[in-house]
């Protein structure tokens, strides 16, 4: 996907999570906020040319980074931090059985915020879609 596919993705998902409750629909609050930012994170590896656009992570540290062509900048690792707090809480509340407190949720959702916030920077023009109106 080009990086103004995995934005325009992302924000439908972001759409669809804030439909959700969170305290009810906590699973979903988690898994959907995790998709978008992983979106996110992807156009801005794109943008900055880290990773090719047949070439997305699925997490912050899977595949390993390490076999990406060139290694995220400064401003994209950090930008990966608030995505990785959503990564750790993922298997105990979606995967496990642990319920979710409405602190962590809100958390999860403040972190989602700032990773988008953070990987938009990066991403900047690339965002847009073409001037001709296709891929």
């Amino acid at each position: 996907m080009k990086p103004f596919e995995h934005i325009q993705k992302a924000g439908r998902l972001e759409a669809s999570l804030r439909k959700l409750d969170l305290e009810e629909d906590y699973e979903m609050v988690i898994d959907t906020c995790m998709n978008a930012a992983t979106h996110y994170m992807n156009a801005a590896l794109h943008a900055e040319g880290v990773s090719h656009e047949m070439q997305d992570q699925g997490h912050t540290d899977r595949p390993p980074l390490k076999f990406l062509s060139i290694s995220p900048g400064g401003e994209l690792q950090k930008a990966m931090r608030p995505l990785k707090f959503i990564e750790e809480i993922r298997p105990r509340h979606v995967r496990g059985t642990e319920r979710c407190e409405r602190e962590t949720i809100e958390k999860c959702v403040a972190c989602f915020d700032e990773a988008k916030r953070m990987f938009l920077k990066i991403v900047g023009d690339a965002a847009k879609p073409p001037l001709w109106g296709g891929p």
